[in-house]
């Protein structure tokens, strides 16, 4: 029986973050997404909030901007044993919240851009939060993945994805972002390319384009 995600035990290799049963929970790889997925989220400076270290890739990039706060939530131990062991508690500007992200949802701040990226979690709760917790015109960016939890996991590479991830009408009905979901946003993407290797484990890097969607929540929201 497969155990649950936080009951894990992580393993960091090389490029690599594998859980318990040899997953890629995150890659290298994605580099080139998290980077200007950073650019975006730090566009108004200010206050920023990552919901998930992973390889602390995107963290990474938003420490290069001169940003006012950098808030981490991470809720499986072996990552913030890593981040710990990183030295991320003594970054003058970062706050760590060690926890999952539906415990602490209730007491944070605005921010100014929030960006979302867990393993094995249902997004679709947290997209309902981010209008209470996100300034108006602040950004909010995730890792654009529409496959489900039990689906296998072969994104963003299937045929199936050649239009959920593209920036068309049908993102919407097939992908994460339908209308009911984001009507508080102006919805926008911005394109990158990507690199995975072949040999990735479960991947299919049959097309090499991602779209990072880009939402800005509408001034009349405050």
């Amino acid at each position: 029986m497969i155990k649950p995600y936080f009951e894990q035990k992580l393993k960091y290799s090389n490029d690599v973050l594998l859980d318990e049963n040899n997953k890629n929970v995150m890659m290298e790889w994605e580099r080139p997404v998290m980077g200007q997925a950073a650019y975006y989220l730090c566009k108004n400076g200010g206050d920023v909030l990552n919901v998930g270290f992973g390889m602390g890739i995107i963290d990474s990039y938003i420490q290069q901007y001169p940003i006012n706060t950098h808030t981490i939530i991470e809720g499986h131990p072996d990552v913030q044993k890593k981040m710990i062991a990183d030295g991320w508690d003594k970054k003058p500007n970062v706050i760590l919240i060690f926890d999952k992200w539906q415990n602490v949802v209730d007491k944070l701040p605005k921010y100014d851009g929030i960006y979302f990226d867990t393993w094995e979690d249902n997004q679709i709760p947290f997209d309902e939060i981010v209008p209470n917790i996100l300034k108006p015109e602040g950004i909010y960016s995730f890792f654009n993945n529409p496959t489900s939890a039990d689906e296998i996991f072969t994104y963003p590479y299937s045929p199936l994805q050649k239009v959920i991830q593209s920036p068309v009408p049908e993102f919407y009905y097939k992908g994460p972002a339908i209308p009911e979901r984001f009507d508080k946003f102006d919805i926008n993407f911005s394109f990158v390319k990507v690199d995975p290797p072949r040999s990735n484990g479960y991947f299919m890097p049959a097309k090499k384009d991602y779209w990072n969607p880009i939402l800005t929540l509408k001034k009349e929201y405050k």
